[in-house]
């Protein structure tokens, strides 16, 4: 579990839209928060965090651990987070706990595969069937005669979460499972060095690490024809896209919501951008 914490505290607050534009004002209090969860918002809220200790109140309480979505969520249940960090939707049981989401940033989900295997698109279809383990050959795709290597997220990832729900999920019914004969890795990071090392190998990641993908050598592929990228994200045309979500019990509070407007402020949408995922406008 990685553990980022940064000490900052309020020398100066004035209304979030004041602030963020960069006026001046003077306030009172201190801004604690306690965070976690996703490791594919992480590189977004510890930049945040850094920009908002240079930029907007020097002296806060600010921390960030990255030990997954699903542990970010059951982490604002039990009172460990202040705010939890999830890439993937809530599901109902969750929301009917009183689990509030709030998108900062969109991202694409990218299959990926190692330069072993020459081909550039899948359909959602023949993605979900071997993710469940009834494609396991990559002849059946017009590939060479080897057996695929699945790569998955572990358990906790929202990564895993979205694509099982997007994919598998909208293939196969409420009850499909992944495969168990995968590799498994923790991180979008991970993901991406595990294909591009391993021949045969297909994997998924987020939109902001497919550059370094490519620069292993790997292959990113389309889904049906469409490629990842900030055109069909936004148009709503590819296929395997999510909101990466905040997430709070019940409505933020005035503390949360200052570091939530932040985030959602055009400098924090700057800085969405920056860490190689979409902005909400």
């Amino acid at each position: 579990m990685k553990k980022i914490v940064i000490i900052i505290a309020v020398a100066f607050l004035v209304t979030p839209a004041l602030l963020f534009a960069g006026g001046e004002g003077e306030g009172d209090g201190e801004l604690r928060l306690s965070m976690g969860g996703s490791t594919t918002i992480e590189p977004i809220i510890t930049a945040a965090m850094e920009v908002y200790r240079t930029e907007v109140d020097p002296t806060a309480e600010l921390s960030y651990d990255a030990p997954g979505s699903t542990a970010g969520i059951r982490g604002v249940l039990n009172g460990i987070y202040d705010i939890g960090a999830s890439s993937r939707a809530l599901v109902v049981d969750e929301r009917s706990q009183g689990l509030v989401e709030t998108p900062i940033a969109l991202d694409g989900i990218s299959p990926i595969v190692n330069s072993s295997v020459p081909l550039n698109d899948i359909s959602r279809e023949n993605l979900a069937a071997i993710y469940v383990g009834e494609i396991t050959n990559w002849r059946r795709l017009g590939g060479p005669d080897a057996e695929i290597v699945v790569v998955n997220r572990d358990e906790a990832s929202g990564t895993a979460g979205a694509f099982l729900e997007i994919i598998l999920e909208r293939i196969y019914g409420d009850d499909a499972r992944f495969i168990r004969r995968a590799l498994v890795t923790e991180s979008n990071g991970n993901m991406v060095t595990m294909v591009a090392q391993t021949p045969n190998a297909i994997g998924y990641a987020s939109l902001a690490v497919l550059g370094r993908l490519r620069e292993s050598g790997g292959r990113v592929m389309t889904v049906d024809g469409i490629e990842n990228s900030p055109e069909t994200v936004y148009s709503g045309t590819y296929p395997i896209a999510r909101p990466l979500n905040l997430i709070t019990f019940g409505e933020p509070n005035a503390e949360m919501q200052i570091f939530i407007d932040f985030l959602l402020s055009e400098r924090g949408q700057e800085i969405v951008r920056d860490t190689g995922y979409l902005p909400l406008r």
